[in-house]
């Protein structure tokens, strides 16, 4: 690596005179009029070796519809200068994952219904991750039959949680702050922890010319709240706030409080605003993100079984002493198989360690006629809705109903050795959105420029995208509507808006903001868009050189994958300063660390293609995957933030 940025550090000069020339390009789609394109002449400096991809393969080498196999996540050598061995195990994973599940791999046999077999994801070697159910949030893990093909239940919410699992809001000035949950005391009123750590009811809210809240009890007297810490090491840089007005309807008298938009930090009493148009009289809105011909996109979330145990043994016992770290060892894996066998389970996939993934999804029946078999599908139930009259609203109606669904995007999560933190990548369908402006490295001499040279590519947003219209010229990733309050529900529009898409782009192309470095292994965003690139390049070249250029797999490429320096507590971005946040964050979260898929942070890119988006805190933008999967506590890895799904399964037992 060291090698690749030697190169092309001696063109440092030439950024300023980078060339928007046309490129030769090439299409990695099978569908027709559908699809991102990649240039053809970037360097190469992340390809994946063809002896190296063909191992990737159960059979040996690379063909149509071949099924991979998981990256050794056991052995991964964890190299502190190189960024290509964990894209490449990111790639690895993807395509393992989404491989047709091959008879007598030990993964279950499933019945298609017609279709093609059915993904590793949707076999007996992955659990799929119920919705949080009730105050306490818990989720169940769902097992995959072996006799029919799973149906899985996928839920039209288009904003993940925050770091402590709690929903997100946008705040005035480019914040963001998480909803802690409203708790109803014994009278009825509303609970908040004070700084001795008990819970009080609130009776009386003030709120002062200062945009300060004092919370009084039933005696009158002020609530002490808990310092905010100040020595955490860690991210999720997002106040925890209660919204006032349903403090005030839950009994409590309120004085120059109570108006739409206002929250009270639970930490400092500060009164923090939302965004217009955020969401109604306070409540935490779930943002829904519809295609150009109003089709709704789904989420759903699994984990494979070698979580599934982990989470069973570090909760009943099975596993002594209880983890404090996800696994990364050939140590923590004996542990967690060892559990397992004491349960009548085998694994086989153990060296992949633990695998998460996140999906979204729309119904293969609204795509153009024929485009589905371009997609990866699965079988699913989807809610039902009726529209109001005046488009504003969406109401939920009657049982689900069965529909099949095409993956349009994947986020991969998965430890590895060396790093408890978890690497972090994602994947999108070609026909997603177009790409904002971005740079790269190419091979092919333009006079009067001799050997490499940086080309900016213009936005180009002409095609037939899924979530933006052809040519669209913004404005770009507006939120139009949300479901409010729950997971699942009404759709409603927000203030001056219909329900109905809106135009979607890829801010952050390739995980790299366009003014600052995204990782110490190279020396400009250019770079680390290339090393994207380039791996993309290979792995669509080789399958089509093999003949497996019609594979479905074909049709995804990853954005990127990002970790932490040497597997530590996760900081802020590479890019960022620490002044911006404070001497407790550590500047160390490393690869394509501005990180963003269009169709699961598709209102949380910032303005434009610069890391802060023309904000000057920088707060809020969801920088980094690690903003809202974090870790505090003075810099130890915490699970429950890396992981939302870790706190709230609590099973003892993995259910057959």
């Amino acid at each position: 690596m060291a090698q690749r940025i030697q190169r092309f550090g001696t063109m440092g000069w030439l950024r300023s005179a980078a060339l928007a020339l046309p490129i030769a390009c090439i299409s990695l789609t099978a569908t027709p009029a559908r699809g991102q394109t990649l240039p053809a002449d970037a360097e190469t400096y992340c390809a994946v070796p063809q002896a190296t991809f063909n191992k990737w393969f159960q059979s040996g080498s690379a063909g149509l519809n071949g099924m991979v196999l998981p990256a050794n996540s056991v052995g991964f050598s964890n190299p502190s200068g190189d960024n290509c061995p964990f894209y490449q195990l990111a790639e690895q994973m993807f395509m393992w994952v989404t491989s047709q599940i091959p008879a007598g791999s030990g993964y279950g046999s499933f019945v298609s219904n017609g279709g093609p077999p059915p993904s590793i994801f949707d076999s007996t070697a992955f659990f799929d991750v119920s919705p949080p159910s009730g105050a306490s949030g818990n989720r169940t893990l769902v097992p995959h039959p072996t006799t029919v093909t799973f149906v899985r239940n996928a839920l039209p919410r288009g904003r993940k949680l925050g770091p402590n699992g709690l929903p997100l809001v946008k705040t005035k000035g480019g914040g963001t702050a998480e909803v802690d949950r409203l708790r109803l005391g014994p009278t009825g009123k509303a609970l908040i922890t004070d700084a001795t750590g008990k819970s009080v009811e609130i009776a009386r809210v003030q709120v002062g010319k200062n945009a300060h809240a004092t919370l009084f009890d039933a005696h009158g007297k002020a609530i002490a709240l808990p310092l905010k810490p100040t020595s955490s090491a860690g991210v999720g840089h997002y106040p925890r706030v209660l919204p006032i007005p349903p403090i005030c309807r839950l009994g409590a008298v309120c004085n120059g409080g109570g108006v739409g938009g206002t929250f009270v930090d639970v930490t400092t009493g500060s009164i923090i605003e939302v965004e217009n148009g955020q969401a109604p009289d306070n409540a935490p809105d779930f943002p829904v993100v519809m295609t150009q011909n109003n089709s709704l996109l789904y989420y759903s979330i699994m984990v494979n079984d070698v979580d599934a145990y982990f989470l069973a043994g570090s909760y009943g016992g099975g596993i002594t002493p209880k983890p404090t770290h996800f696994p990364t060892s050939q140590a923590d894996l004996n542990q967690i198989t060892a559990f397992a066998a004491t349960q009548g389970a085998t694994f086989p996939d153990s060296s992949a360690l633990i695998v998460e993934l996140k999906a979204s999804w729309i119904d293969a029946s609204t795509l153009p006629a024929g485009a589905a078999a371009g997609y990866i599908t699965t079988q699913a139930t989807i809610p039902t809705y009726t529209p109001s009259a005046n488009g504003t609203q969406w109401t939920q109606q009657g049982p689900n109903k069965p529909a099949t669904l095409a993956l349009v995007g994947l986020h991969l999560v998965g430890s590895a050795f060396g790093h408890p933190e978890m690497i972090f990548a994602t994947f999108e369908h070609l026909g997603n959105a177009p790409n904002a402006a971005y740079s790269y490295v190419s091979t092919t001499p333009r006079p009067p420029i001799r050997g490499d040279q940086i080309i900016k590519v213009a936005q180009n947003t002409s095609g037939n995208w899924l979530l933006s219209k052809s040519g669209s010229t913004g404005p770009f990733n507006l939120q139009h509507m949300d479901i409010v309050g729950s997971v699942v529900g009404t759709i409603q529009a927000l203030p001056s808006s219909s329900i109905g898409p809106s135009d979607t782009i890829r801010q952050k192309a390739w995980g790299a903001a366009s003014d600052t470095i995204p990782n110490p292994n190279v020396n400009g965003p250019e770079v680390s868009n290339t090393q994207i690139i380039s791996l993309n390049n290979s792995v669509h070249g080789m399958m089509t050189a093999a003949g497996g250029g019609a594979d479905v797999r074909n049709n995804y490429i990853m954005i990127g994958a990002t970790w932490t320096l040497g597997g530590v507590a996760p900081g802020i971005s590479y890019g960022l300063s620490p002044t911006q946040f404070g001497p407790a964050y550590p500047v160390n979260v490393v690869g394509t660390s501005q990180l963003f898929n269009s169709t699961m942070e598709t209102y949380d890119q910032g303005a434009n293609t610069t890391l802060l988006g023309n904000l000057s805190n920088g707060q809020g933008l969801g920088d980094s995957c690690f903003d809202c999967h974090g870790s505090t506590n003075n810099g130890k890895l915490i699970m429950n933030g890396l992981s939302h799904i870790y706190q709230y399964i609590t099973a003892t037992s993995v259910p057959k």
